[in-house]
């Protein structure tokens, strides 16, 4: 059976989940965290032993690809991850990084509701990142979570200059504290999961089973990243992919005191970063101009119907002569009186 794994590591911990599968979109088979102190001295072999070499060990199991995504200060134990991997053999494995995970996930999300004009506000215990989908754009930022963060996450939003229909708030710190302090600082709909904080592990999956399943000539949809220094320190060299699937399921609800207007999400999943030496600065898309369509060619002349096919009249034949009248029945003279 084919699987698909995603991994996501903070400053405090680093999660999994391990689904069925080519798609990354799946049942999951085993999902989990493991917490630590300092992510400095965590060391990750025993978890890769269990989650990569015990899973092909019976050869009843493959992992089509791995996805692995984290923040800036889990960034030593991502690159120790990816080397772990690249030792045992395995040329499967995708980075991408939270920001463009953000945006791309906020896209996501606008399609599912069919809405534009919304935000997705992913918190991590080292920082947050809000990307926010406008009719023309998707924009991701990294915020710090300094005393201003809900401050700055309203400004971000302020900044778009069009109301916000609602924000979704996920991530493996989206506390109620926080998310209280962002409904009552936002005039919008917040909507909160219960799963969040596999969020970016399933989507570190997508990201990698797309990428996998993906000619390298198909387009993948560019988002504006707003602070390239924070994606280059990241991102490096690194294919940077991701999906968003209906299917990766975060249970998705309307927090309570929130503006009752945000049509339903139902599900939705997001990607990785990447880690390699030398990190290469982050390409920033250009916003192409819209082009005039070409005037539509005029229509053609409907096509002269065939000729109708007229049968010939048969020739005139005369009418066959009327059969002679009988002649009449004989009858004998009367005979003559006597005398």
């Amino acid at each position: 059976m084919d699987l698909v794994l995603g991994l996501a590591m903070t400053s405090r911990a680093v999660r999994w989940v391990l689904v069925e599968g080519t798609t990354g979109e799946g049942r999951a088979v085993d999902r989990g965290a493991i917490s630590f102190e300092d992510v400095a001295t965590y060391d990750p072999d025993g978890l890769l032993r269990g989650l990569v070499d015990d899973t092909e060990l019976d050869g009843m199991h493959r992992i089509h690809a791995i996805g692995v995504t984290w923040t800036n200060d889990a960034a030593p134990l991502a690159s120790h991850i990816m080397q772990s991997l690249d030792a045992r053999g395995y040329g499967n494995v995708f980075a991408v990084s939270e920001i463009e995970a953000a945006g791309m996930l906020a896209s996501g999300i606008a399609e599912i509701t069919r809405h534009d004009d919304i935000a997705v506000c992913i918190v991590e215990p080292d920082a947050a990142v809000v990307a926010i989908v406008t009719p023309d754009d998707v924009s991701a930022d990294r915020i710090d979570r300094s005393d201003t963060f809900v401050a700055d996450i309203a400004g971000l939003l302020s900044l778009t200059g069009r109301p916000i229909r609602g924000m979704f708030i996920l991530g493996s710190d989206a506390r109620e504290p926080i998310v209280t302090e962002l409904t009552e600082s936002i005039p919008t709909a917040v909507i909160t999961s219960a799963e969040s904080d596999l969020a970016f592990a399933r989507g570190a999956g997508l990201a990698a089973a797309l990428a996998v399943n993906t000619p390298a000539t198909t387009p993948v949809k560019a988002v504006h990243v707003t602070k390239v220094g924070a994606l280059a320190s990241v991102v490096g060299g690194a294919l940077v992919t991701l999906v968003v699937a209906t299917s990766a399921a975060i249970g998705l609800h309307l927090h309570p005191g929130a503006v009752q207007e945000t049509a339903q999400a139902a599900s939705v999943g997001e990607s990785a970063p990447e880690a390699v030496p030398a990190p290469k600065p982050a390409h920033k898309p250009v916003q192409k101009a819209a082009t005039k369509p070409a005037p539509e060619a005029p229509p053609k002349a409907p096509a002269a119907p065939p000729p109708v096919e007229v049968a010939e009249a048969p020739p005139h034949q005369p009418a066959a002569p009327a059969a002679p009248a009988p002649e009449p029945a004989y009858v004998p003279p009367a005979p003559e009186p006597a005398a």
